[in-house]
């Protein structure tokens, strides 16, 4: 990759999400010159997940492993959807656990701002009776 020179140009800078994509996008097209459906799957979708057009090569992979749609015997293109949920479910479980132990204290924080206020309410009403 560093030997084409505007791709060593535009990288010289710092890292892009393109070069990360294109590092997993080259690895799943390794894995399927080499019949290696999980493989495939798992960098494929790293490399969809680096950036979205990534996801181009498991569309790719799949194509390969379903020998273009015309054969699911062999299980190939299973194997290879089962590599790409791998690093999907495993980042969706993670937004998950981050989500959890970021919205609930926020929600009991407002469940106790909405009860210290009905009851503010209540003593209002209570005094002005």
């Amino acid at each position: 990759m560093l030997t084409f020179e505007a791709f060593a140009r535009f990288n010289g800078g710092g890292i892009q999400p393109k070069t990360v994509m294109v590092l997993f996008g080259l690895v799943t097209l390794w894995a399927i010159g080499k019949d290696r459906p999980l493989t495939a799957g798992v960098f494929g979708m790293l490399s969809a997940l680096a950036w979205q057009p990534g996801l181009l090569f498991v569309g790719a992979a799949g194509l390969a492993f379903s020998r273009y749609l015309t054969s699911w015997r062999d299980k190939k293109a299973l194997k290879m959807l089962v590599g790409a949920v791998i690093p999907l479910s495993i980042l969706l479980a993670y937004y998950h656990w981050r989500l959890e132990s970021t919205v609930r204290p926020r929600r009991n924080r407002l469940v106790v701002a909405i009860e210290m206020r009905v009851e503010a309410a209540v003593i209002m009403k209570r005094a002005w009776l």
